[in-house]
């Protein structure tokens, strides 16, 4: 069987005008961070490798956003208002 543990980040500031910051609090070799808006459409999808930090721009209109965040073993969405 086949687990995936949540990763344990904070994504702020919620709600945002522009501006997120991602707080991964280790380090890891790889991460990918997915931004998806409420219809589905994604709108990020950067790879990052060695940080602990990771900060966006999600550019387009107000609303819901999904932040998705995936190490090599870690996963977590979270919801984010952009305003």
């Amino acid at each position: 069987m086949f687990y995936i543990q949540i990763l344990v980040t904070e994504i702020y500031p919620n709600p945002t005008k522009c501006n997120v910051d991602i707080d991964l609090r280790e380090q890891t070799n790889f991460t990918k961070v997915i931004v998806t808006n409420f219809s589905g459409q994604e709108i990020i999808n950067k790879n990052y490798f060695n940080e602990s930090a990771i900060h966006l721009q999600i550019e387009g209109e107000s609303g819901i956003y999904f932040i998705t965040v995936k190490t090599q073993n870690k996963l977590v969405t979270k919801k984010i208002l952009k305003i």
